[in-house]
């Protein structure tokens, strides 16, 4: 059995209804949960005046706690289950590659 189970989450719903597959494969397995949530690489934001709102890193810190809360909320249907909580940044496809072989 997989020690180890990465689960890619995002905003839809639908990603999410596969928790309960999920932990029921952890909680036979005795496996570690690592969530993951990718987000764009965030760009300035800029006003209507051409003006700076934001700079890209605080829209990484930003989208970072978002993701973060969210990942948390998905974590409380884990109960029993050890889960590792990860925020990246760039293509969802390739930023899963890596985070899979991070992961191990």
């Amino acid at each position: 059995m997989a020690k180890r189970i990465l689960a890619p989450i995002d905003a839809r719903e639908r990603s999410e209804a596969i928790v309960p597959v999920v932990a029921a494969l952890a909680r036979d397995a005795g496996s570690t949960v690592r969530l993951l949530r990718v987000f764009p690489v965030p760009v300035r934001v800029v006003g209507d005046h051409g003006r700076t709102v934001a700079f890209t890193d605080q829209e990484m810190a930003r989208l970072t706690a978002e993701g973060l809360a969210d990942l948390r909320r998905v974590e409380a249907e884990l109960t029993g289950v050890p889960v590792e909580t990860v925020v990246r940044f760039g293509e969802p496809a390739e930023e899963i590659v890596l985070e899979a072989e991070a992961f191990d």
